[in-house]
């Protein structure tokens, strides 16, 4: 029976009153939307509340005008003052304007209050419905309103299981871990990705299927990206078509070329029914040459609120360019473009004729209703509008919205391709699509995320860096940091280390091997060295237990009576290239999940799936023991060990020097890796913490220390990095070669700013150029056309007044940031230090 019904035919005592108002605020933090009503809530045998399940409250919002003249009683108002409360946390753009939210609140607060005149929970009615500025702004300020009550602080009293009865410095029920706009922390990984926040001194994790571990995979069920499947559901399906798989996209990081996928094949086409764009004003001024990229099989929905406002647009001095441009191409795309009349049928009637709305509400309740005349899965809405997007999360539909990163994304994937079953992605373009996909994921569980902490390799270029970074803001992310993975593990047990200790990080992730050292000095992380093999990770021994079993297979070993199949090369299996390929995925499947599983059993059996013909399948069985397993993996466990030699070599440190060992990524759980390291060092490595989520956590630490004003983090961390390579200038000798002149040298703790001084290169030159140059960790090269010598950029400093080369100082700064970006500062000066000339440049440090 739902609560609505309950009410109609039952009294309401007042015990049963309080339990309920706690009990609503509590599964509103369960609501997608954030919003509780009558409707969507069982009363169970007990009496208490529950969500039904129905699926109706992922999809319907009612309004307040639904309690105004109910029947219902005096509780539905308490249940829709929660989730209006909730419904801000949770959804952040509701409304954008407080004060027109607190004006409509007030306005209708004595309709609302009419039926618990004299509650006792009418002062938290009050202050729920009273002025955006009294009202609970976090999920923990709504609970400690609640306890502030007599009534329900009597109740809790009296009920001590009940999960808000616990002191106020001590609560951490559930309803707190799922506060709103927490910052997160993600590990992006090549094999598994794993999210996590910080939240009352200890963490949460996102799971998709169950799972903390997701990995970084997408298919692509069809062209549009609404179809496309993340995690294992990728993986599953891809085992029946591969070439529509994007898995280990992190690996193509930094790289320009594109990789080219076929989508899933589609018994029916339904590409032929058009997709249709319903476009608002301020996408047209942010991209006024938008309606270029789009070819003759859309339509394009311009409502003509938004051709209206673009023509007032045309007269604003701030905004007359891009109008103008935007009216021009309307003109010149009338074939694809129909101008739309607004709906207001299809809207509640306060959308159109309410007297206190603005134009803008009014506009985007037009543009909405355009959007859904023409529902279907077909019908995209594009607007940077958070109140319009959420507008149209509150209607039934099945069009999309999609704001304009994600949809350039998208467009640009699709522009490159050559028909309309192929889709090509450059690694940026996975990265972002799948970062999408978990941010959509946290925002169902936590709400409203948009600040990141991302943990990248050590060894990461600065244009993996940035090619990171712009991923997470075309996912819709718009504050974010990246760590280092090594660095973010460290922190994750830093809480609790002691101090002054050498520590030893070993991240062996799904697709590189990195080594740091680091420090711990008066609560400062400072890191000694790097190393490791980026060309080596979990995957390789995944590769390992793969040529095992091919050759087992080539050698008549797998197959039924001897038989045998050759699956290192497709011309010689005899197969189609479909056919060979589920075979290799399959195989890799089998042999992950033997890698996996073999870090806690002493051997382990899977049955692949294999075609021996392009038309049959059999079922063969592969079985591996541990010991079988180390002797495959032996020489990668050789390189491990000689990149831990290098590391230590590097900076001249002896086993015994390493206090701490921490093993982090999901490769390092595998027993003969952790064995290897426990041998090596004489030391039980730390291991109370699950390795493939602790540089998770610790990003979520490093999120929560940068953006939770509220940090509950006593321990404050300081990160100091240092350079990776030589950074400098070149100089002429007497010989006339360039040579390379070192201002901040390699292991220069960032950040770093250090200036040199030099001459002119000739008497009354009129043209000065400054070239910077890098140089490799170890090199010693002098030369800049050298072997290790790198061009990174250039300051020219035209139209000198004639100077003779002894009378000018050409003084040189370098400033080099956290994230390794240089600043370059030329700054020309006479004899008597009187400034002749000054040029700043930010040098493009991408590929370092």
């Amino acid at each position: 029976m739902t609560l609505s019904d309950w009410l109609e035919v039952n009294d309401c005592d007042e015990e049963r009153r309080v339990a309920w108002a706690i009990q609503v605020a509590q599964l509103s933090a369960q609501c997608t939307d954030g919003h509780v009503n009558p409707e969507r809530i069982d009363v169970d045998l007990k009496g208490d509340l529950i969500l039904n399940n129905s699926d109706i409250f992922l999809e319907e919002y009612s309004a307040p005008e639904t309690f105004k003249d109910s029947d219902i009683r005096d509780f539905s108002t308490a249940i829709f003052s929660c989730g209006l409360i909730i419904d801000e946390l949770l959804r952040k753009a509701a409304y954008t304007n407080l004060r027109e939210l607190s004006e409509y609140t007030e306005e209708n607060a004595d309709n609302w209050f009419k039926p618990c005149e004299n509650d006792k929970l009418e002062d938290i009615l009050r202050i729920c419905l009273g002025s955006a500025q009294s009202r609970p702004q976090t999920l923990e300020e709504l609970k400690k309103l609640f306890l502030k009550n007599k009534t329900i602080a009597q109740y809790l009293k009296n009920h001590p299981e009940n999960k808000w009865a616990v002191a106020d410095n001590n609560s951490a029920g559930d309803l707190d871990s799922e506060d709103t706009g927490f910052a997160i922390g993600i590990d992006l990984g090549t094999s598994n990705s794993t999210v996590a926040y910080y939240k009352d001194g200890r963490y949460h994790f996102l799971e998709v299927r169950g799972s903390r571990l997701i990995p970084s995979a997408i298919y692509f069920k069809n062209v549009e990206q609404d179809t496309w499947v993340y995690g294992n559901s990728a993986l599953s399906r891809g085992v029946r078509y591969p070439n529509a798989l994007f898995k280990h996209f992190k690996r193509h990081i930094g790289e320009s070329q594109a990789l080219t996928f076929q989508v899933e094949p589609q018994g029916s086409k339904e590409n032929s029914v058009k997709r249709k764009y319903v476009i608002d004003t301020n996408i047209f001024i942010e991209d006024p040459r938008i309606l270029e990229g789009f070819g003759e099989d859309v339509e394009i929905l311009i409502p003509k609120t938004v051709y209206e406002e673009l023509g007032r647009r045309r007269n604003d001095p701030k905004t007359q360019d891009e109008a103008e441009v935007v009216l021009q191409s309307i003109d010149e795309h009338r074939d694809i473009i129909s101008l739309e009349d607004s709906h207001p049928e299809l809207l509640t009637a306060d959308m159109f004729q309410s007297s206190d709305k603005n134009n803008n509400d009014r506009n985007d309740s037009k543009i909405l209703s355009v959007a859904l005349f023409h529902d279907s899965d077909k019908t995209f809405l594009i607007s940077n509008d958070k109140v319009l997007a959420q507008k149209a999360e509150w209607q039934k539909h099945k069009f999309h919205v999609q704001n304009y990163e994600t949809f350039s994304l998208y467009r640009h994937v699709t522009s490159q391709s050559n028909t309309t079953d192929e889709l090509k992605l450059t690694g940026k373009d996975g990265a972002a699509f799948f970062l999408q996909f978990l941010r959509n994921e946290v925002r169902k569980k936590i709400g409203y995320v948009n600040k990141a902490v991302i943990t990248v390799p050590q060894e990461f270029s600065a244009i993996q860096h940035n090619e990171i970074k712009e991923a997470a803001m075309q996912a819709g992310f718009t504050e974010i940091e990246l760590q280092k993975e090594p660095m973010a593990a460290a922190v994750a047990y830093g809480l609790e280390l002691s101090e002054n200790q050498t520590i030893l990080v070993y991240d062996f992730g799904g697709g590189t091997f990195d080594v740091t050292v680091l420090r711990i000095s008066d609560g400062n992380f400072i890191r000694v060295t790097s190393g490791g093999d980026d060309k080596l990770g979990g995957e390789d021994f995944t590769q390992a237990l793969m040529e095992d079993f091919k050759e087992k297979l080539n050698d008549g070993e797998i197959l039924p009576d001897g038989e045998t199949l050759d699956m290192f090369d497709e011309e010689n299996s005899g197969l189609s290239h479909d056919a060979f390929t589920k075979n290799e995925l399959e195989i890799w499947k089998a042999c992950e999940d033997i890698k996996c599983r073999l870090s806690s059993s002493d051997s382990e059996t899977k049955n692949i799936y294999l075609h021996v013909s392009n038309e049959n399948q059999v079922e063969v069985e592969y079985e591996i023991s541990a010991s079988e397993f180390e002797d495959i993996t032996y020489s990668l466990m050789v390189r491990a060990r000689k990149a831990l030699d290098g590391v230590l070599n590097k900076v001249q440190l002896m086993r015994t020097d390493i206090n701490v060992v921490i093993l982090a990524g999901g490769t390092s759980v595998i027993p003969c890796v952790a064995k290897m390291v426990e041998e090596y060092f004489g030391k039980e490595p730390l291991a109370d913490r699950d390795p493939s989520t602790l540089i998770a956590q610790g990003a979520a630490l490093f999120a929560d220390m940068k953006w939770n004003q509220k940090s509950t983090i006593a321990k404050k961390i300081k990160i100091f990095d240092k350079t990776m390579t030589d950074f400098g200038v070149s100089i002429r000798d007497p010989n006339k070669w360039r040579i390379f002149d070192v201002i901040i040298p390699v292991n220069s703790i960032l950040p770093i700013r250090k200036e040199k001084v030099y001459s002119l290169v000739n008497d009354y030159q009129e043209e000065l150029l400054i070239e910077c140059f890098t140089r490799e960790e170890g090199s010693s090269s002098t030369r800049t056309m050298d072997d290790g010598i790198k061009y990174i950029g250039k300051v020219q400093i035209s139209n000198l007044p004639p100077l003779k080369q002894h009378d000018v100082d050409v003084c040189v700064t370098f400033n080099l940031t956290k994230e390794y970006e240089l600043a370059v500062e030329v700054e020309l000066k006479d004899r008597h230090g009187k400034e002749i000339n000054q040029t700043k440049v930010k040098i493009n440090t991408l590929g370092i």
